[in-house]
């Protein structure tokens, strides 16, 4: 059987509207918007749902938004307790991975992003060590 690879890897930071990391392993549909575009209504939709999860869901037990399907792709979502957002673009019938983007958190990206003294809070995310890290995880595991 063939391994399912993402769509692609997007990370935002709620103190910023800018996306820190963009990774694509498979090349979008061509359309009329640019990279900065797609980025920013993904930001904008993000916004939406988790207000809307946490709005809908008793006081008592707060909801918490994780993926979205749609025809075209499943997006998977973690949000850090320190404001970093995760987000998963993959074939539509792939499993849920917030687990997933949970052990990436943990085993790539605070050792190779908050953990390095050269990177500066919540820019770009330009740091060869993580974008190899990157290209080994397995993102859809078996």
């Amino acid at each position: 059987m063939p391994k399912i690879e993402p769509y692609s890897l997007l990370i935002y930071s709620t103190r910023t509207t800018d996306c820190l990391y963009h990774k694509e392993w498979q090349a979008q549909q061509a359309d009329t918007a640019t990279r900065e575009d797609r980025e920013r209504l993904l930001f904008g939709l993000l916004f939406s749902l988790r207000r809307t999860a946490l709005k809908m869901s008793p006081q008592s037990k707060p909801g918490m938004f994780s993926n979205l399907t749609t025809s075209g792709y499943k997006l998977h979502f973690y949000q850090t307790s320190t404001g970093y957002m995760f987000v998963l673009l993959t074939p539509p019938n792939v499993k849920g991975l917030r687990q997933r983007l949970i052990n990436f958190y943990s085993q790539v990206f605070l050792t190779n992003v908050v953990m390095n003294p050269l990177y500066e809070l919540d820019t770009q995310i330009k740091i060869p060590a993580f974008e190899t890290e990157v290209e080994k995880f397995d993102f859809i595991a078996a």
